[in-house]
């Protein structure tokens, strides 16, 4: 099989036959007295090392298996070593240390026509010379020519060209060239002409970057459809959180250059593994709000906040943690006393603590931001401190300068070591719950 960015120098369309690929380079002996590496789960296995770029560490993934089948979301910021690590595995980088396996043979030395795979670019890498449709439909022509037996057939290849030009809105644009499309017109050319081929294993560097609002909504459905029709094991990386949270069944989430958690999307989101996944994930991130135990040591307080939770609190001090959406504007303790009294303990203006497990929080309305389906309402603490909660369509929404009360339920409160920013335990209210189950990376 060839890969979709073999190039050509020539204006011509024909393409020389292709180089017999080589064996594929067998698995390094298992030391003397050592255990077998496990198996493969099969899909996709990333270089188990690492790719520097001079001194610079740009991956360093000791172990990471993509389900065969799944559609892996790889997430993170700028510079983590998503696109690098997607090039790897496609084979136009060489990684310095480890193996690429593609299920569970390693491809590591093969040339990237070899390897079975398609890749998406984020820059478009579209043949100049080369119309619309012949830019999607050359890796089927290619196929079709080096093997005219069980190749496409013509019908073929125009019936899939047809219909992948029209899931992405390119059938009137199908006899122009590149320099006569916009940027995004562009980018949906390549997308098309990777999915027009219905590889084994889809590569997607970004493709719906450049892509308008409607367009890219529609395009991340007809991708998942497509996937779940196919079932072949695609991997796209993005940045857009939203297209992480709910095109995957496999999100991996990156920071410099490591994978920091892997799991379904919703148990990565539901139970982050340190304050870096807490905060990146979501819109509006997690609040945190660094606690300590007081009196008893089974209540923590902070500026305007204080929780009581289920089970014995950390003997120190501590990040707490709660989603936005998790968070419920409530009436104040002393709903007599008005919304400016100072109902606390102290007369500082924290809050006591609450009869129930859960938190509670007090803070004045400084930013209000209608969402649509929503109001998200960014809250100042005592000392200056923000946080934010997000209001249901329908639901009172405070004016700027009102004094707010948020309870939080037990069960969606999150504690983080206040040095490392590591999970604490299992979610409140979910004892039993183990590592493995949230998607929590031990590394």
């Amino acid at each position: 099989m060839t890969h979709i960015v073999e190039t050509t120098t020539s204006g011509r369309d024909d393409v020389p036959a292709p180089i017999p690929p080589p064996a594929p380079r067998p698995a390094a002996p298992t030391p003397p007295g050592a255990a077998p590496p496990p198996p493969p789960p099969g899909g996709l296995t990333p270089p188990r090392g690492g790719k520097r770029y001079g001194t610079h560490l740009a991956l360093d993934v000791p172990r990471l298996d993509i389900p065969a089948g799944s559609f892996t979301v790889v997430v993170g910021p700028s510079g983590c070593g998503k696109s690098t690590g997607l090039r790897v595995v496609a084979g136009l980088e060489r990684p310095d240390e480890g193996q690429v396996l593609l299920g569970g043979v390693d491809v590591t030395g093969l040339e990237p026509g070899q390897r079975g795979v398609a890749l998406v670019f984020q820059d478009f890498a579209l043949y100049p010379h080369m119309t619309v449709e012949r830019n999607i439909d050359f890796g089927l022509r290619l196929a079709a020519r080096h093997d005219r037996r069980s190749g496409p057939s013509r019908a073929e290849i125009s019936t899939r060209v047809a219909e992948v030009c029209a899931m992405l809105g390119l059938s009137d644009l199908r006899r122009r060239l590149p320099r006569q499309l916009s940027g995004g017109e562009r980018q949906r050319v390549g997308l098309a002409r990777a999915i027009v081929r219905r590889p084994a294993v889809l590569l997607l560097d970004e493709p719906l970057s450049s892509l308008d609002a409607q367009l890219r909504q529609r395009a991340r459905a007809e991708l998942v459809r497509l996937h779940r029709e196919l079932g072949n094991t695609a991997v796209l990386v993005t940045h857009d959180q939203l297209e992480a949270l709910s095109m995957g069944t496999n999100l991996v989430v990156m920071n410099h250059g490591r994978v920091v958690q892997t799991g379904p999307p919703e148990a990565v989101y539901r139970y982050p593994a340190d304050t870096f996944v807490a905060t990146f994930l979501g819109s509006p991130p997690m609040n945190l709000h660094a606690v300590a135990p007081t009196g008893d040591g089974r209540v923590l307080a902070g500026q305007g906040l204080a929780a009581r939770l289920p089970g014995t609190p950390p003997p120190e001090p501590v990040l707490l943690g709660w989603r936005p959406a998790d968070g419920v504007v409530c009436a104040p303790p002393d709903a007599t006393a008005g919304d400016d009294a100072d109902v606390t303990a102290g007369g500082n203006g924290d809050p006591e603590a609450p009869a129930e497990p859960g938190a509670l929080l007090r803070g004045v309305a400084d930013v209000v931001e209608f969402t649509g389906d929503g109001t998200v309402v960014t809250c100042v603490g005592p000392e200056g401190g923000q946080w934010a909660v997000s209001i249901r369509g329908g639901d009172h929404v405070p004016a700027v300068g009102d004094v707010l009360w948020v309870r939080v339920p037990a069960a969606r409160v999150h504690l983080f070591d206040a040095d490392g920013g590591r999970r604490l335990g299992p979610r409140t209210g979910e004892p039993g719950a183990d590592d493995a189950d949230r998607g929590i990376s031990k590394r």
